[in-house]
């Protein structure tokens, strides 16, 4: 069962799915050699069962194997690289008023003439990327197991 609106950010499914996605991207380019040999379907098996409902069901043929490596280069390169931008931006918003506690933000800065003002705009994005990122997270690591699901078993 999912986790309601307000739960969700906090759920450790949404964990899993991070750190599934994030994984992924730095799993990809090592298992792109010994997934084309058949070798490393059952590390990306093993992977999905953190956010799959479902058990996989059989053993994927040589070229199931090939297809998958080749999609999910690109598909794990890019949903990682995508996702640890938006926590890293996440981290710099939050972190923002301590970055900049004692500089003039009155001049060159958006948010008006003053520093609260400056902070307040430049804080926005965090509380809402903590509450729509779940659901983005939830999307990626759908159409990613459904890689798996429909390549690998």
């Amino acid at each position: 069962m999912e986790p309601g609106f307000w739960k969700l950010p906090f759920a450790a499914v949404t964990w899993r799915r991070w750190a599934y996605v994030i994984t992924g991207a730095l799993l990809a380019p090592v298992l792109v050699p010994a997934t084309l040999l058949g070798l490393g379907t059952g590390v990306e098996r093993a992977r999905s069962r953190w956010v799959r409902d479902d058990r996989p069901t059989r053993r994927p043929g040589w070229w199931r194997g090939a297809v998958y490596a080749l999609v999910n280069l690109p598909l794990s390169l890019a949903l990682g690289m995508f996702f640890g931008y938006l926590t890293t931006l996440w981290f710099y918003w939050v972190a923002y008023p301590v970055l900049f506690w004692n500089a003039d933000l009155s001049v060159g800065t958006w948010g008006g003439p003053t520093w609260i003002g400056a902070v307040a705009l430049h804080m926005a994005p965090a509380p809402v990327m903590l509450f729509v990122g779940p659901w983005l997270l939830r999307q990626a690591a759908r159409l990613h197991t459904g890689l798996v699901r429909r390549l690998l078993g």
